[in-house]
């Protein structure tokens, strides 16, 4: 059986929020969102390696939030890069080969661990895999003159966490960084030339950016606990 692992993204700064602390760190029913993330993966997958990317001003911080908080879920901390590319190199750095690789976000919290799960095994078959959702809103292509609508059928809004072969995420993460990577699974495509096989995501795995993402969390949080 291949070794498995999740690199949790948690090097951001949360301008979005409002708020002075990055938001993975924001305390929702009871406990720091990053905590309820690093959860949902140890429940799916006992065994799991789990790495934490984290902005390198904020290590001692999250050490304290474990301390205070008796958090035993064991975590290799790497630091957090200048973009989110170098930020996942960093915790791709640290993969053993012969692996199966999940890179998630951080302020992920509402992934259930039976889509975790469901990724994994799809890896299992395929090289990479990413979960998408439809596009519910109208779509509008803006132009310098005008903007005109778009068939929304033809989109596709990408979640994470992205599955990956270890040894094809670290082939393509060897090729260095291009400003036209957008996620992992762009890196990937674009620097070996292989389509994702995409998974229909959970509409509640939301990437917690705004205030009313946390009242969002605290309800489907608390309805889990019930």
């Amino acid at each position: 059986m291949k070794n498995k692992y999740v690199i949790i993204v948690a090097g951001g700064v949360g301008s979005r929020m409002e708020s002075k602390l990055p938001k993975q760190f924001i305390e929702v029913n009871g406990k720091p969102i990053i905590f309820h993330t690093i959860e949902k993966f140890y429940q799916a997958i006992e065994e799991i390696n789990i790495i934490l990317v984290l902005h390198p001003d904020y290590i001692d911080y999250y050490k304290e939030l474990v301390s205070n908080h008796n958090f035993n879920i064991p975590c290799t901390i790497a630091n957090g890069g200048v973009t989110r590319y170098h930020s996942s190199l960093n915790g791709i750095e640290i993969v053993c080969d012969d692996s199966i690789v999940a890179i998630h976000d951080a302020a992920r919290p509402l992934i259930s661990a039976k889509h975790i799960q469901d990724l994994f095994d799809a890896a299992e078959v395929s090289e990479f895999v990413v979960p998408v959702v439809d596009v519910k809103e109208s779509l509008r292509l803006i132009d310098d003159s005008s903007s005109n609508v778009v068939n929304r059928s033809k989109y596709k809004v990408v979640q994470t966490p992205q599955v990956f072969r270890s040894e094809l995420l670290k082939e393509s993460y060897s090729k260095g960084y291009k400003n036209l990577y957008t996620d992992d699974a762009s890196v990937v495509q674009t620097e070996s030339g292989r389509t994702p096989t995409l998974i229909i995501g959970e509409e509640q795995n939301i990437k917690i950016t705004t205030p009313v993402d946390i009242v969002i969390a605290q309800y489907i949080l608390g309805e889990e606990k019930n």
